[in-house]
């Protein structure tokens, strides 16, 4: 249950992040492509559409594509905008785990909210280094599952806090 929350929240979040990368770059969703074999590949806009809303898997092909087009240095660049995302991340995973986590896990983040918050940068500096700048995972539901595993060093985190 946790783990499909977690994507969810995840899809959901990252949709919205690219679709501000894409309207502050001033790039329509019909013009999301990528090179392959000297070809100009696009990916349909309604594909870009239900990503954007955090309803469709971001794939391979799409990260090419998003990563080409939002001009974007590496792959992490695409399913990691930047540390602002993963502050915002760590605030909604919190939330997360403040109204669905077991009951011990509840109570650690509730006796901890104060230093959650006074320490948000050093979690979200452990977040954004955990995924390599070119993750083994392919896709944005493979990270979301690497996602849920590293919420059991998030809370060995914040235990420590």
């Amino acid at each position: 249950m946790l783990k499909a929350k977690v994507k969810t929240l995840y899809c959901e979040l990252l949709g919205e992040s690219i679709k501000q990368q894409l309207i502050k770059q001033e790039i329509p969703q019909n013009e999301v492509s990528y090179y392959f074999d000297d070809d100009i590949r696009l990916i349909s806009a309604p594909a870009i559409s239900q990503i954007l809303k955090g309803k469709r898997n971001i794939t391979l092909d799409t990260v090419d594509a998003l990563q080409e087009t939002l001009g974007l240095t590496n792959v992490k660049s695409v399913f990691f905008p930047n540390l602002d995302f993963c502050e915002l991340l760590i605030s909604q995973l919190t939330e997360l785990i403040l109204t669905n986590g077991s009951s011990y896990t509840k109570q650690l983040f509730q006796a901890k909210e104060n230093d959650i918050q006074q320490n948000l940068s050093t979690l979200t500096t452990a977040l954004y280094d955990y995924f390599p700048d070119f993750p083994e995972e392919e896709t944005s539901y493979q990270i979301a599952e690497s996602l849920t595993e590293w919420l059991i060093e998030f809370v060995a985190l914040v235990a420590q806090l």
